[in-house]
């Protein structure tokens, strides 16, 4: 793949590849992602390259299994890109480039993160939903792409416009899934529920499934600044998208965490607890299924 004319910055693979960044750019395992890595110790969705509006780009690792190293230090939060810094996603090398920055020597991205986003972070209670299309990998090898990205783009304008009727807001798009998320206001779990009843119906609508997760839980906000979207960070966010991996593994379409089905109250009428444990977390949870 050759540069487009005047990139401002992209990925170089350790053959030389390069990857021009846009403004939200994914890389995982799956064929959705911006950048496909096919390998077993790659999640489906590794991680998100954010442009800002001032120009910076901000890495977030979104849960992996393996996680996500810049300059052999593994991120545990959203960390600033610079020029130079060198990637390990899985197996594979890759290295940020951005003929902008400047030269010389400079502090780490991780040092530099942590001193802008101590200041600016702030905890809230917040609803996290993750939606993600079952068997994507499957379903893309057997469509035409054009089909496959039709189908993927539509299911997510539908999902997006029943998030934004129920006062909520997509966060993030995935390749094949996405995050989104309620504050904890008075009438959110009314607005949980109707948006839970609307994906309902669509699955019944639709010729491929997809499967849900709901969580409750304090997460920290603020930070970065990303245009038009919240950054969403903290072991809670990890655990909602290490939730999609539960439900995914025991076949399970919609998983409610313990925190949200008791906020949902009689909402629903949920069956027996299921315990599971959850990847990266310590101990069994319970959990609700609809």
């Amino acid at each position: 793949m050759s540069i487009p004319e005047q990139p401002d910055a992209w990925l170089r693979n350790e053959a030389g590849e390069v990857f021009p960044l846009s403004a939200s750019f994914s890389v995982g395992r799956s064929s959705g992602c911006d950048l496909p890595l096919a390998d077993s110790k790659v999640s489906r969705k590794h991680l998100i390259i954010h442009r800002q509006a001032g120009g910076e780009y901000w890495l977030s690792d979104l849960g992996s299994a393996n996680g996500t190293y810049i300059n052999q230090l593994r991120v545990n939060q959203p960390v600033r890109l610079r020029g130079g810094d060198e990637l390990r996603v899985g197996p594979f090398q890759l290295e940020f480039v951005r003929p902008s920055d400047s030269a010389g020597p400079r502090e780490s991205a991780t040092q530099v993160t942590t001193q802008q986003t101590i200041i600016e972070l702030r905890h809230e209670k917040r609803w996290l939903l993750v939606a993600d299309i079952e068997n994507s990998t499957m379903l893309a090898s057997r469509l035409e792409p054009t089909v496959y990205r039709r189908y993927v783009d539509e299911w997510f304008a539908r999902s997006k416009e029943t998030v934004a009727k129920n006062r909520g807001v997509v966060n993030k798009f995935l390749g094949d899934g996405f995050l989104a998320c309620w504050p904890d206001t008075e009438n959110a779990a009314d607005q949980i529920a109707d948006a839970l009843g609307q994906f309902r119906a669509m699955r019944d609508d639709l010729s491929f499934s997809f499967r849900i997760v709901l969580h409750l839980a304090d997460i920290i906000l603020g930070g970065i600044g990303n245009t038009g979207e919240e950054s969403l960070a903290g072991p809670e966010v990890n655990f909602v998208f290490r939730m999609e991996k539960v439900a995914g593994t025991n076949g399970i379409s919609i998983l409610i965490s313990e925190p949200a089905a008791e906020a949902l109250g009689d909402r629903f009428q949920f069956a027996e607890p299921l315990l599971f444990s959850v990847p990266g977390f310590s101990g069994s949870y319970r959990f609700f299924k609809i």
